[in-house]
């Protein structure tokens, strides 16, 4: 995009609101310099995009243009915890102490579990198939809709196992 027309500061320097008269466009910000609202026209239509965030400069709240809004909550270490938006989608995730996730889930019914290292671990989805990890990121197990699982060899080469073969049973033998 070309350099704004007009540009407007508050009294600490700050940018507050920018606007590309050319463009039909006008965005205005915080004092922390987060994008709060953006108004542009295109095609003689005006769409608006609204950003609310906490204290700590966490995104809380958006709106865009297509009118599904979005809202977070934070935990004390600023890690996104829940989140939720106007067609009814929802999720949660949780953190270990160094902020790593461990642990996500949405209203859909997908589960990832983390290693420790933050890589993905497991996932769950909801028509019942799972996929297994390691922590460099290679998938070595993985369970279909009909309850057989696969093992992926060190080249990523699958090997049909037995149906109903658990992942902690392949470990132990």
């Amino acid at each position: 995009m070309t350099e704004p027309s007009i540009i407007k500061k508050d009294s600490n320097g700050n940018v507050i609101y920018k606007s590309w008269e050319h463009h039909s466009t006008e965005k205005w910000y915080d004092s922390k310099g987060n994008k709060i609202h953006r108004k542009s026209i295109i095609h003689g239509e005006v769409r608006e995009h609204r950003w609310e965030y906490d204290e700590n400069n966490n995104l809380i709240y958006e709106s865009p243009c297509s009118g599904i809004e979005w809202w977070c909550e934070y935990d004390s270490h600023n890690n996104p915890i829940h989140y939720w938006d106007s067609m009814g989608n929802e999720g949660w995730s949780e953190y270990n102490s160094n902020g790593n996730e461990t642990y996500s889930r949405d209203s859909m019914g997908f589960e990832t579990y983390y290693h420790f290292n933050g890589s993905i671990a497991h996932d769950k989805f909801p028509d019942g198939s799972e996929y297994w990890y390691d922590s460099d990121g290679h998938k070595f197990q993985e369970k279909n809709v009909d309850g057989v699982y696969y093992h992926f060899d060190s080249k990523g080469n699958k090997i049909q196992l037995n149906q109903n073969t658990s992942h902690e049973h392949e470990q132990t033998n």
